[in-house]
């Protein structure tokens, strides 16, 4: 029974990698990384374009019910309020997305330089 029980252990492990094999596995996904943080980057990059042209949107509209091309909505106070405030909370959420995209280039950034700079182990 012993016998059994030696031969399958040695079925279930797997070989070693060498340094070389790791190094490539780790620069693979080293790489996979970086990818991956650049399409994060573009889409916050598109989501803030996105986010001052609907913020464009509110400000035109704003501008119309003020100058009184709309008659209907020249003396509703609270709708103008109302879109103030909401011009207000989308400007604080595009600061908010462009600040959060720049930490995120900042860690990509430092992550190349301590990928680049720390030499791999060698076990």
């Amino acid at each position: 029974m012993d016998k059994k029980r030696g031969d399958a252990s040695e079925t279930n492990k797997k070989p070693r990698l060498t340094a070389k094999q790791r190094e490539e596995i780790l620069i693979e996904n080293f790489v996979n990384l970086q990818r991956v943080m650049t399409n994060l980057s573009i889409k916050f990059s598109s989501l803030t374009d996105q986010m001052n042209k609907l913020l464009g949107i509110y400000e035109q509209a704003a501008k119309t019910i003020v100058t009184g091309k709309d008659e209907g909505f020249k003396d509703d106070k609270d709708l103008l309020t109302k879109i103030d405030s909401l011009i207000d909370q989308n400007k604080t959420i595009a600061k908010g997305l462009v600040l959060m995209e720049d930490k995120l280039r900042v860690r990509l950034d430092e992550g190349t330089e301590n990928f680049r700079s720390r030499p791999l182990p060698m076990l």
